[in-house]
C-alpha cells in the first residue's frame, strides 16, 4: 500500500484548483519552492507525474486527473463536514456542483436547482457562474459535476465526458409597447429602432446577424450585453428592442410589459446543453441526482 501524505494531497488539490504553483502558494501561504518540493515528493511516492509544469501555469496529466477527482471528493466532503459539525448538525447532505454560463437565462439555473433539490431532502446544489472557458476548465478538472451552456464542447474535454441537449428556446424581438407602433413590417422595419443584442462572441448574436443580413436589414445597435437579465431591464426601460430568449421575458410578455414585434416565430433558437462527466460516482446520492437530472430534466416556457 502506498503511504499517502494527505498534506501533500491537499497541496496538490489547491495547486490544481488555482491553476499554478504561484496561485497555490498564495492560497496556502507557503513558498513556491516549498510547494514544488512537496509535489516532487508526492509524485515520487505515486511513481507517476501528476502535474505538467509550464510558464503559463499547470495542467493535469491523465494520472493527475484521477488523483484530482479523488481529492475533490475527499476535501470537498471534509469542508462540508466541518461546516455541518460547526453548525451543530450531523446530517451530511449531498452537494451537486452546478456550473451555469453567465450568458444564459437565470431561470434555467433556478429550475435546475428546484428539480435537483426535489429529488430528495439530502440533495443540495452549489452553483458556480462563469464564462464558457472558465466552466469548461473547471468541468475538465472535475471541480464541477455538470455545466449548463449554449455550446456543446464535450468532445473537446475527452471521452469520459458527455452532453445532452435540454431545450431549444425561441429567440424573439421584444420591446416596450410603444415600439409596436413603429414596426409595421417585420423584419424590414427593425433597422429603424435601436437593438439590444448579445456580444459578437455569442452564438445567438451570430444567428441574429445572419438573420438580419438575409433580410437585408442594417441594424442600429444600442447595446451589446451578455447578461439576458440586463437586456430585459433595458427593454423594460424603453431603451431599445431586445433580441432575447423567450424564457427570460416570458412573464413580461404575459403581463404586456413587453410585446413581441413579430406575429410568427423567427426561427431563431438558443440551444441549451448539459455537459457532464459520464463516469459513475461512488456517492450514491450524487449518482442518483445526476441520473435524474440528465435523463428527466426538462424546461417548459
Amino acid at each position: 500500500m502506498i503511504p499517502i501524505n494527505y498534506h501533500q494531497l491537499y497541496y496538490f488539490w489547491t495547486i490544481a484548483k488555482r491553476g499554478s504553483f504561484k496561485a497555490g502558494a498564495e492560497t496556502l501561504l507557503l513558498a513556491v519552492s516549498t510547494l514544488s518540493l512537496q509535489m516532487t515528493q508526492l509524485e515520487k511516492s505515486f511513481k507517476v507525474r501528476l502535474l505538467n509544469r509550464a510558464r503559463k501555469g499547470t495542467s493535469l496529466t491523465p494520472e493527475g486527473r484521477v488523483v484530482y477527482e479523488y481529492c475533490e471528493r475527499i476535501f470537498s466532503e471534509g469542508e462540508t463536514l466541518a461546516a455541518l459539525i460547526q453548525g451543530g448538525t450531523h446530517t451530511v447532505p449531498t452537494f451537486l456542483r452546478l456550473g451555469i454560463q453567465d450568458s444564459l437565462s437565470a431561470w434555467i439555473g433556478l429550475r435546475i436547482m428546484d428539480f435537483v433539490e426535489h429529488l430528495g431532502a439530502d440533495i443540495r446544489v452549489s452553483v458556480f457562474g462563469g464564462l464558457q472557458t472558465e466552466l469548461q476548465e473547471r468541468l475538465r478538472q472535475h471541480a464541477l459535476d455538470v455545466v449548463v451552456t449554449n455550446f456543446d464542447y464535450s468532445l473537446f474535454l475527452g471521452q469520459e465526458f458527455a452532453s445532452r441537449l435540454v431545450v431549444k428556446i425561441p429567440i424573439s424581438f421584444v420591446g416596450a409597447p410603444q415600439f409596436k407602433r413603429r414596426i409595421k413590417r417585420f423584419p424590414g422595419d427593425i433597422g429603424q429602432v435601436p437593438l439590444l443584442v448579445r456580444t459578437t462572441e455569442n452564438p445567438i448574436r451570430r444567428s441574429v446577424d445572419a438573420y438580419l443580413s438575409q433580410h437585408r436589414v442594417v441594424p442600429r445597435i444600442e447595446a451589446e450585453v451578455e447578461n439576458p437579465l440586463l437586456i430585459r431591464l433595458l427593454a423594460l426601460q424603453g431603451r431599445g428592442v431586445a433580441v432575447v430568449d423567450t424564457l427570460t421575458v416570458n412573464d413580461d410578455l404575459k403581463a404586456r410589459r413587453l410585446v413581441k414585434l413579430h406575429s410568427h416565430p423567427t426561427g431563431l433558437e438558443e440551444y441549451v446543453w448539459l455537459l457532464y462527466n459520464a463516469r459513475p460516482r461512488p456517492n450514491q446520492n450524487l449518482e442518483r441526482a445526476m441520473n435524474g437530472l440528465i435523463k428527466d430534466f426538462q424546461i417548459k416556457y
